[in-house]
């Protein structure tokens, strides 16, 4: 049986290869998706979104939303590429409260469902603030964010974590299991010239209905993109780690996030020497099988 998945989406510039994978992949079933509308949204990112969300014909639940800090009270929508706001209305979505639609279908669900949080854990936290009784539907939290060692916002933590540091301390004490996408396996979801070309040729060959030339042409741009930037798959970890743990290495430890400090800010202190004789809340994702991400990431869009 498919595991249910709901979805807390911070756009980035994998989002093409994020959405796809994550209605493509086996073993899961994307139940609900809400995706987070910053200044930085370009109209052509939400476009795409709900395009291949739509041609799915899944029954995926689409939500607009926001992921204002459990600190900060403006929700001020003015920076907001107006072209996309419209866009989204003319799908006939609107800005939505995401953490309580959250929490809503959350309730409507029969079995536990995971989630995965690709940004801010704003959301997560306020619908566990709300309503903490809600933990008992939720298998597992998958956080694609923090980092055992150093960061790429600041010399000591990750931009996810750094986002919203007060969510996330609540969201990894909440009781709830964790599991800690860092950037010490994010950095490792690279692929090679090779294996780019091998996925570039299955996918201009491929038959598939659902591969239309708008798919196809997607694809290609952010697959040859990656031969020029060797930027790794960041966002798509959460996905694979839902589908295929087994690729992953990890470790059970104590993890505190850090949320007082002038440069300590947003560290995520992980105990990966287990010297904390303290409860351990996380499972740190540490390594992975490169060669198997990417066999995995070719029959996602191959063979299907």
């Amino acid at each position: 049986m498919e595991e249910p998945i709901f979805v807390d989406y911070n756009i980035g510039f994998d989002n093409t290869i994020f959405i796809l994978s994550s209605i493509l992949a086996k073993n899961i079933t994307l139940d609900m998706i809400n995706i987070n509308i910053s200044s930085d949204v370009k109209l052509k990112d939400v476009n795409n979104i709900i395009k291949f969300l739509k041609s799915s014909k899944k029954n995926t639940k689409i939500i607009f939303g926001k992921s204002n800090p459990i600190m900060d009270l403006n929700n001020n929508e003015k920076n907001f590429d107006k072209k996309a706001l419209d866009l989204i209305k003319e799908f006939n979505y609107e800005i939505e409260n995401s953490p309580k639609i959250m929490l809503d279908e959350l309730k409507k669900v029969n079995r536990k469902v995971s989630f995965i949080s690709t940004g801010s854990l704003s959301n997560i936290a306020r619908m566990l603030l709300a309503c903490p009784e809600i933990k008992k539907n939720i298998s597992k939290i998958i956080v694609v964010g923090g980092a055992i060692y150093g960061g790429n916002c600041t010399p000591c933590a990750e931009k996810n974590i750094f986002s919203d540091a007060y969510a996330a301390d609540i969201v990894f004490n909440s009781g709830v299991p964790i599991v800690m996408c860092g950037l010490d396996v994010t950095e490792k979801a690279l692929l090679n010239n090779k294996e780019i070309d091998e996925i570039l040729q299955g996918i201009r060959a491929s038959k598939n209905e659902y591969f239309t030339d708008y798919v196809k042409d997607e694809l290609t741009s952010l697959f040859e993109s990656l031969k020029l930037s060797s930027k790794p798959l960041t966002n798509l970890c959460g996905i694979m780690y839902a589908c295929s743990p087994d690729i992953f290495k990890s470790d059970k430890c104590v993890v505190s996030v850090e949320t007082g400090g002038e440069f300590t800010y947003g560290c995520t202190v992980v105990d990966i020497n287990h010297v904390l004789q303290e409860t351990r809340n996380v499972d740190v994702l540490y390594s992975l099988d490169i060669k198997k991400f990417s066999y995995i990431l070719k029959n996602f869009l191959i063979n299907m």
